[in-house]
């Protein structure tokens, strides 16, 4: 007796009915190829990490999307900043030689220091009406939303999340408030490392690698320090370890992302130090 069918027969469900010349046929479903009705999902299947290779490449992927937005982000807030504290306020400030900025002043610039009292409060008023109708968690810093991700939520960030963090960060600095550019921009790389790892269809584990490489890709540009970066990225998680199982991801997503913030933003550090030397015991 032979049976003819598209699928490979599995015995184990081979039922006969009647006479034995009928039966009924059940494919094995272990061994039948996984339906895919559509290109993308064809494609998401053909880039799912099966090895540190796909890991590699997708931490490149990282690293060059999360250099650029670094980018972006800090020509979005030297631009506001220099509107609004520059051409508005006519405030004199200065920036460390590696950090973007537009505002040189000049002898045409008014200096009106009534506005330096109410632009932090409409910094605070654009951030508060984010946070009331769009994102929640636009206030604090980046890095504390990116523990919390890793930790409780299996690597999980909105995809909306990064964008209003970001412009959060821009109306609060360039009006006078008070916070930093490096936790904003390294929660802008965890949040494209989760969107490129939820494309992809990427378990828990390689969810929370690619947050990390996206984070240390984010440290590394903003700092000018791609190895830094990458260290900073895994240590930040615990009190007293690190996630060494990230090392390899981490660097070179840190160290592609510093390349392309250095490409874009022209080469340079961020803090110059001048030549030191040593010339007498009583220095130390």
């Amino acid at each position: 007796m032979s049976f003819r069918s598209r699928h490979p027969v599995n015995l184990n469900f081979l039922a006969v009915t009647g006479s034995r010349k009928k039966a009924v046929v059940v494919p094995d479903l272990k061994q039948a190829p996984p339906r895919m009705d559509s290109w993308l999902q064809k494609l998401r299947y053909w880039m799912r990490i099966k090895s540190p290779r796909e890991m590699y490449f997708y931490s490149v992927l990282v690293g060059i999307a999360s250099g650029l937005c670094a980018v972006l982000f800090s020509y979005g807030l030297a631009i506001a900043e220099s509107f609004l504290m520059g051409d508005l306020a006519g405030l004199q400030f200065t920036h460390p030689p590696g950090e973007i900025s537009l505002h040189h002043g000049g002898e045409d610039v008014v200096y009106r220091p009534w506005l330096l009292f109410f632009l932090p409060i409409m910094g605070g008023l654009a951030v508060g009406v984010i946070k009331h109708f769009f994102f929640f968690e636009v206030s604090g810093a980046g890095t504390d939303d990116m523990v919390r991700a890793f930790h409780q939520r299996e690597g999980r960030i909105r995809g909306r999340s990064p964008l209003f963090k970001a412009l959060g960060t821009i109306f609060t600095l360039s009006t006078g408030g008070s916070g930093g550019r490096e936790g904003p921009t390294a929660f802008i790389g965890a949040g494209i490392g989760t969107w490129l790892a939820r494309m992809v269809e990427a378990g828990p584990r390689a969810r929370r690698t690619l947050l990390l490489a996206g984070t240390a890709a984010g440290l590394g540009a903003i700092f000018r320090a791609p190895l830094g970066g990458a260290i900073v990225a895994m240590e930040i998680l615990y009190l007293e370890d690190i996630e060494s199982d990230s090392l390899v991801p981490c660097i070179i997503s840190s160290v592609t992302g510093y390349l392309t913030f250095q490409w874009v933003a022209g080469p340079g550090y961020l803090f110059e130090v001048p030549p030191l030397a040593f010339g007498n015991f009583k220095e130390i």
